[in-house]
């Protein structure tokens, strides 16, 4: 998921929910903080299923924002292993 966002100082829990079942929690909600400055913010989260909708949350009435440019796109995921902190070969 891309989108821009820009406003007062606050934060916006993003998430994603399917439409199949519309009283589950979002998957992969996180919040993002903004402000003043525009943020553009590429959110990669998992979901095996679909159709579904983007959320945007939120709890700050008092405070404006702005929010455009949202996309949500498939994507191909790639394992990948982390090395452990003290692995010889970094």
């Amino acid at each position: 998921m891309k989108f821009s966002m820009v406003g007062d100082m606050g934060e916006l829990v993003v998430g994603f929910r399917l439409t199949a079942r519309p009283v589950t929690p979002s998957i992969g909600e996180r919040p993002f903080p903004f402000d003043a400055n525009r943020r553009d913010v590429e959110h990669f989260f998992r979901a095996t299923a679909r159709p579904g909708v983007c959320m945007f949350t939120s709890t700050n009435t008092a405070r404006h924002h702005h929010l455009d440019n949202v996309t949500l796109e498939r994507v191909t995921a790639v394992p990948v292993t982390l090395a452990a902190p003290d692995d010889p070969c970094e």
